[in-house]
């Protein structure tokens, strides 16, 4: 059975939970709000995993370790030499000698990259025109990383050219696709172009004008959240209060990468244009309640032979899951669903508070009432590489501001399909099945931190999935333990 507890929780300079170890006394408080977390995915397994967490003028690397405090310790702490500056999203890479960078970004356009082992700031990447939203580093390849900017571009850096002012957009070995979501609620699908042959002497930028696929249906405000779950979609919107899980019609990472010329232009005037022979279809929308605010993420624990679990902070001090393989398992919804449970600091060893999915039945129809039974199930368990929300490559971008990232790599995905596609839609929440694509289905499990009210901004699981550490408002650091 598949447990999720809460290890602790830490309010950093607030004095929530004092499990902290080696704290500076220089950067002690931190009162302001944290907006992205991310584990170093590229650890030994076995090792205790390493997350950093950034916000405001300050990043900091820490290790969360398995003890008797549950104590997390403090690695390296950064701060931005402009005090300033809000610092929002953020990406693990490596250098050629495999030490550990931690590339950030916020209102002043520029990436910066600390190296976590030496404590020095090696490089800065400058081009952007305007305050950059997101970052993703490609799960195939740590030398190309992916730059979301409110400038209306993405932006692709090859971190082994020697230039540190000019970024270049391509495709490598097997990285092959790239979603953005943005400020005027477009969701973008785009193909890169080839840089497997590029050199590290190469200057040349290559510019990518048209998505393959693009649509204003989906969503009706701010998109800041997108991921692949294989060759599905999920993604979500500021003022929505719910996650959506789509498809474009007849796309499979299996098939060949359409040519650049196969994208449809802007000439083509449509709410949705795709290369792929259809529209999209909406599979399925998860209730998340007190999500209204813009820039709160989700986090996608995807790995083979686990459970993969979606998880969601709200602005009301809960934390939401849901656990998809039982959707595909196709089991009965009735038992246990949604029970909400209230969460103190339980150092390890104690009472932790577990976690028990519940089983959900399995079947789809789209928006015209066709049933499609075993939609998730055949093409989410395919064996396929997926990435969470900020782990990807990508390409140039002409449309609105571009706010999320995703990638997806290889050409081992699931299937594509067919059927209408549809968009917009609300409705209710319910806990019994997920027969309508407009009824949202509520968490599995709810989580609640007491007597702290904070909204939370994004939340990132482990390489393996045993932790998870959701950041937000006023400092807020929480550690979830997963075990089986």
């Amino acid at each position: 059975m598949h447990q999720i507890f809460l290890a602790c929780g830490h309010r950093f300079g607030l004095g929530f939970v004092t499990s902290v170890r080696n704290r500076p006394q220089k950067f002690a408080v931190v009162d302001h709000a944290l907006y992205d977390v991310k584990f170093y995915p590229y650890l030994a397994a076995g090792e205790d995993p390493v997350f950093a967490v950034t916000g405001g003028a300050q990043t900091f690397v820490c290790r969360a370790i398995y003890q008797k405090d549950n104590a997390i310790e403090i690695l390296r702490w950064f701060k931005d030499d402009n005090a300033d500056v809000q610092l929002n999203s953020l990406a693990w890479t490596k250098s050629l000698k495999n030490e550990p960078l931690v590339c950030v970004s916020g209102d002043d356009a520029r990436i910066k990259i600390y190296n976590v082992q030496t404590g020095e700031l090696p490089r800065v990447l400058v081009g952007h025109g305007s305050l950059v939203n997101d970052l993703a580093v490609s799960p195939t390849s740590p030398t190309i990383l992916a730059s979301a900017s409110a400038d209306h571009s993405i932006r692709i850096w090859d971190l082994k050219r020697r230039s540190a002012k000019n970024p270049c957009a391509g495709y490598h070995e097997n990285g092959r696709y790239l979603l953005s979501g943005g400020l005027d609620t477009v969701v973008n699908m785009w193909v890169l172009p080839d840089l497997t042959e590029t050199s590290k002497d190469d200057e040349s930028v290559t510019q990518v004008h048209y998505p393959h696929f693009s649509t204003t249906e989906l969503h009706h405000d701010f998109v800041d959240c997108i991921t692949f779950y294989h060759d599905l979609i999920l993604s979500r919107a500021s003022k929505e209060n719910r996650i959506l899980l789509w498809k474009i019609d007849g796309f499979s990472s299996r098939d060949p990468v359409p040519s650049p010329a196969a994208a449809p232009t802007s000439s083509q005037l449509s709410e949705t244009r795709s290369a792929f022979g259809g529209t999209f279809q909406r599979l399925l929308q998860f209730g998340a309640p007190h999500t209204n605010l813009f820039y709160m993420r989700f986090g996608l624990f995807h790995q083979p032979h686990k459970h993969p679990v979606l998880a969601i902070g709200n602005e009301k001090s809960r934390f939401l899951f849901w656990d998809l393989q039982r959707l595909e398992e196709g089991i009965d919804a009735q038992s246990g669903g949604g029970d909400d449970v209230s969460v103190v600091g339980t150092p390890a060893g104690g009472p932790g508070t577990g976690l028990r999915p519940p089983p959900f039945r399995h079947h789809h129809h789209h928006q015209q009432g066709r049933r499609d039974r075993g939609v998730l199930g055949s093409l989410a368990r395919e064996p396929s590489v997926a990435s969470e929300a900020s782990s990807g490559v990508g390409s140039s971008t002409t449309s609105g501001s571009a706010v999320g990232l995703a990638a997806v790599a290889g050409a081992s995905g699931g299937g594509g399909g067919g059927g209408a596609g549809g968009g917009g839609g609300g409705g209710g929440e319910r806990r019994d099945g997920i027969d309508d694509p407009f009824t949202s289905v509520a968490a599995h499990k709810r989580i609640t931190v007491p007597k702290i009210a904070f909204a939370t901004r994004q939340i990132a699981w482990s390489p393996g999935g045993e932790w998870a550490v959701a950041v937000g408002d006023h400092g807020m650091v929480v550690l979830f333990r997963r075990w089986d």
